[in-house]
């Protein structure tokens, strides 16, 4: 069933988004193309409902204990659509497909008590996957919402850092990275991606699968994912305001301290296409930091830290047996004595 004309226009003023948050305006177009009804509702709702589907598949999303499904927080959804009003919405267009809603029994553990999921209905998933085909000439322009909830296009890169969290109910404002400058339009290997877009189309023919049964079987779903990440990155990577080739990051300030890329990113990209959109980049990862900084800046100002430079240089000790045999012995028990003992190391050394 279709909704009527203009019975779904935004009724309130709910918080609004910025230029921090943004979708591709052609995947909003094809969603008012190809799902009836779509292009009835308001910009505002055209706009949350095609960013929840395109950032669909984002690990932080993926629901606890129901395979296939995500978690939407009920502050999430009425900060986008107001109270009530995603569901019915939803219940019209049939955009995700819902479980039951969340129960909770004092009786029941912590894991058999789940929010309510969502999946994307066949149908979208089929218009999701339909638009992502590669093209190559495409140009993608990128669209945010504006304070009055109509719809503009974004004319150059935001700023790489948000100065508030958007999806955190409480605000965090961005304080300790005011002044930082972090690269946010990252360079990216599309030809590598496209020759691993046409390694995933090969892993998932059904002659393939049918041969290869016992190894691929259990990973389409990954298999199908992982795909559906590369062409998302490229299509992002094929913006008019960052260039062929780059994709934009923007970054907020957690409740920790610290920095986490936006919505869909390579940062929370399965490695596989990671690695791909990041070949012939260097990947640095810094060890032990926290307590590398900890131990310079005690330093600086007059105190010793005597456990923590023994933990730090003392590679040969218990702690760094427990991680070179971390590694290579496959046992879950043996692994869990050494876990437990590296802990009583570690806390005998500081107290």
């Amino acid at each position: 069933m279709n909704p009527r004309r203009n019975s779904y226009r935004s009724k309130a003023r709910v918080s609004g988004s910025t230029k921090s948050d943004f979708a591709p305006e052609s995947f909003i177009r094809a969603l008012k193309k190809g799902l009836p009804g779509f292009r009835l509702i308001s910009d505002r709702y055209q706009f949350h409902f095609a960013q929840l589907v395109w950032e669909e598949g984002i690990k932080r999303r993926a629901h606890k204990t129901r395979e296939g499904y995500i978690s939407i927080g009920h502050r999430e959804l009425e900060r986008r659509f107001g109270r009530g009003r995603f569901k019915t919405i939803n219940a019209e267009l049939g955009i995700f497909e819902t479980t039951p809603n969340w129960h909770h029994n004092a009786h029941r553990t912590a894991g058999q008590n789940s929010t309510k999921g969502y999946r994307l209905s066949p149908h979208v998933q089929a218009l999701k996957d339909r638009y992502l085909k590669p093209r190559a000439a495409a140009v993608t322009r990128l669209v945010y919402l504006d304070s009055k909830d109509d719809l503009k296009t974004l004319k150059s890169v935001p700023a790489p850092i948000a100065s508030k969290e958007y999806d955190d109910p409480l605000g965090v404002t961005a304080t300790a990275w005011r002044n930082a400058k972090p690269f946010n339009r990252v360079p990216v290997d599309l030809a590598l991606l496209r020759e691993l877009d046409h390694t995933f189309n090969w892993l998932l023919k059904p002659a393939n699968l049918a041969q290869h049964d016992l190894f691929l079987m259990t990973s389409v779903e990954k298999i199908s994912r992982c795909r559906e990440w590369g062409r998302q990155i490229m299509r992002l990577a094929q913006t008019d305001i960052a260039g062929r080739g780059h994709v934009i990051h923007r970054y907020a300030e957690c409740r920790t301290g610290r920095l986490y890329a936006r919505g869909l990113s390579l940062q929370t990209a399965p490695r596989l296409v990671r690695k791909a959109a990041l070949h012939g980049l260097y990947d640095y990862d810094i060890e032990n930091c926290h307590y590398a900084i900890f131990d310079q800046l005690a330093t600086r100002f007059g105190y010793h830290t005597a456990a923590i430079k023994h933990y730090r240089c003392a590679p040969c000790g218990l702690l760094g047996v427990h991680r070179g045999l971390r590694d290579v012995i496959d046992d879950t028990p043996m692994n869990a004595l050494f876990d437990q003992e590296a802990k009583l190391f570690t806390l005998r050394q500081i107290g």
